[in-house]
Parts: structure tokens; sequence; C-alpha cells
């Protein structure tokens, strides 16, 4: 009985690991796709973000200057008065 489970699963590992190898494989595909599509969707967001603060800078009263130097400055937000310039 005990010659007949080691021959089994002599014959079975081989298999169990080519099930295993294409099951990674098969993963891996659907990951890389799956990165690829989640990429792309904040390359769009980073894309309407960038639209919509050129807009809000096209309509707004501060100047270039000013909206860089509030950007660049961390101690507006520190101050707990970020509209504040």
């Amino acid at each position: 009985m005990v010659g007949r489970i080691l021959q089994a699963s002599k014959y079975g590992f081989p298999l169990k690991m080519e099930l295993a190898e294409a099951k990674v494989a098969k993963t891996r595909a659907a990951h890389e796709k799956a990165v690829g599509e989640l990429k792309k969707l904040y390359d769009i967001r980073k894309e309407q973000q960038q639209e919509q603060l050129l807009k809000a800078m096209m309509s707004g009263k501060r100047s270039f200057e000013e909206i860089l130097k509030f950007i660049s400055d961390d101690t507006a937000f520190q101050c707990g008065s970020i509209f504040a310039f």
C-alpha cells in the first residue's frame, strides 16, 4: 500500500508542478494586464487634474509667481491658512 502511494505521488507531483506553473503564468498575465489598465487610469486622472489646474490658474486673479510661491511654500499649510498668501 505504501508503495502505491509513493508511486502515485511520484507521477502526480510533476503534474501538480506543471499545473501550478500554468496557473502562475495565467495569473501573471492577468496581473500585468490589470496593472497596465490601472496605469492608464492614473494617467487619465493626472491629465484631467492638470487641465483643471490650468483652467483655475487662467480664471484666477493670482499671478503665476504667486501661485508658484504658494505651491512651493510648506508654511502656508502648517499655519492653517492655506488661502492667505
